[in-house]
């Protein structure tokens, strides 16, 4: 049985997204992804994969946004 390692990446909209962390920050518009998709190619790199992708309420309204995707990534140790 591999032995994994697992991130925790939270998705609200294109500037609002966590980076390093579950915890979600405001970014520059002109760096980084610009919708889900390219978020998700982003956060692969490294050898990384979509374990599991849930929609969640946030504990806080960024803007007017009110629900955000949770994903989990995982990789081999």
């Amino acid at each position: 049985m591999a032995d994994w390692v697992h991130k925790e990446r939270t998705w609200v909209e294109a500037q609002f997204y966590s980076m390093n962390g579950p915890e979600m920050s405001a970014t520059d518009a002109d760096f980084g992804p610009e919708n889900f998709v390219e978020w998700l190619d982003w956060q692969c790199e490294g050898g990384w994969e979509v374990c599991n992708i849930s929609i969640i309420k946030l504990e806080k309204v960024w803007l007017d946004f009110k629900i955000g995707k949770l994903c989990i990534f995982r990789k081999k140790n």
